[in-house]
């Protein structure tokens, strides 16, 4: 079960080296198996060594990179070596290996990985098969060598690249979140700040009118006085209706469907606030506590809902 899903979070380049891989090892079982005559070992015990040289390398690289390069070499260097003596061009099978070991060779393994693929397995195939030449298998097993750290570098720029997308899109998630604070945060401080000033003058504007009332006994001065004071009102309301109009949304909002939506807010972004929580220290956004296993919006939610 879980190499079954280590398997669905393969790229494209993983699922292609698997095919070759295994294309390559049908290819080579199936030469074999029409060459048997040749050959000291049974058949059955050459078609179950390059099972195992096709299966366990393979099996390593899902666990450890470092296991996979070990029984690479060892197993299926060991292959090519019994059947290069028997056919001195039998080395070229070992040439696919040769870029798989070199694809795979992270964190300056490649440092080992190839003075022991290039030079010294072909010092070795040399003592078994004397019409070798030394230099020409150095030579074609190292450009193999070359072409597969060419497609490791190729790899780590399409993961490097990946990574930077998903923290980009985190980042713009954040961004996008920081824009709406800041606008609901500036209005709110806009409408508070006219209700303050324009309000008050006016509310101090229809008093001291107020207060000229008895002063102004005749009937053109009482009707001058109300049309002012209407004026001020219906000012003041105007400047009323602008401030309500301009508030954040969600002050207008009854407390529980603020909090609703804050929770649903919350939860929708919490794959992406994980990498900075993970980064930084901070408390996941799934975070519960001892007595409840209700994320913390949807528990005070519960809280305000209860009498």
């Amino acid at each position: 079960m879980v190499l079954f899903d280590m398997v669905k979070q393969w790229y494209w380049y993983d699922w292609l080296m698997f095919i070759i891989r295994l294309i390559s090892s049908i290819s080579l079982a199936f030469t074999t198996i029409g060459l048997q005559q040749y050959f000291t070992l049974p058949i059955v015990v050459l078609v179950l060594w390059q099972l195992i040289a096709f299966s366990v390398p393979w099996l390593c690289l899902q666990l450890n990179y470092k296991y996979y390069l070990f029984t690479e070499i060892v197993i299926s260097g060991g292959l090519c070596l019994y059947l290069t003596s028997f056919f001195p061009q039998a080395y070229l099978a070992f040439l696919l290996y040769a870029f798989f070991i070199a694809a795979h060779s992270a964190h300056r393994t490649y440092l080992w990985s190839g003075p022991v693929s290039i030079l010294l397995l072909p010092a070795i195939i040399k003592q078994f098969a004397e019409q070798s030449e030394y230099w020409v298998m150095a030579v074609h097993i190292g450009m193999a060598y070359i072409f597969g750290f060419s497609f490791h570098l190729l790899v780590l720029n399409h993961r490097q690249g990946e990574t930077i997308r998903e923290q980009n899109a985190v980042l713009e998630q954040y961004l996008s979140q920081i824009e709406r604070i800041t606008l609901a945060e500036e209005r709110s401080r806009l409408s508070k700040e006219l209700h303050d000033t324009v309000g008050h003058a006016y509310t101090s504007l229809i008093m001291g009118l107020e207060t000229l009332r008895p002063q102004m006994a005749t009937d053109t001065g009482t009707e001058s006085l109300d049309s002012l004071l209407n004026l001020a009102r219906q000012n003041m309301e105007e400047v009323r209706g602008y401030v309500h109009q301009i508030e954040s949304p969600h002050e207008a909002l009854p407390l529980l469907q603020s909090l609703e939506e804050a929770g649903g807010g919350i939860s929708g972004t919490c794959q992406g606030a994980g990498y900075f929580s993970s980064l930084r220290g901070g408390i996941p956004c799934n975070e519960t506590s001892e007595d409840s296993t209700l994320p913390l919006p949807a528990r005070v939610v519960d809280e305000c809902r209860a009498p």
